[in-house]
């Protein structure tokens, strides 16, 4: 995970993490399991310290997910 965050971040991309979500009606056709609460605060903040890195900052970000938060845990607006 922390070398494709990396990868992305050092082109200047903003990673968005999210958790997986199965649709209800491919349950059968499908199977993953969500990760725990602990493991996506890691990944967040594995991710922010990444940003940091970079030099890419989210509150700055215009595009859609960065800005709604409605699905992920954002580093620097929620973190």
């Amino acid at each position: 995970m922390r070398e494709g965050v990396e990868y992305l971040a050092a082109m200047g991309v903003i990673p968005v993490l999210r958790p997986i979500t199965i649709q209800p009606l491919r349950k059968d056709e499908l199977e993953a399991t969500r990760p725990d609460a602990e493991r996506l605060l890691k990944l967040a903040l594995m991710t922010r310290e990444i940003l940091d890195k970079y030099g890419l900052r989210v509150e700055v970000s215009q595009t859609m997910c960065l800005t709604c938060t409605g699905c992920d845990i954002t580093p620097y607006r929620d973190i």
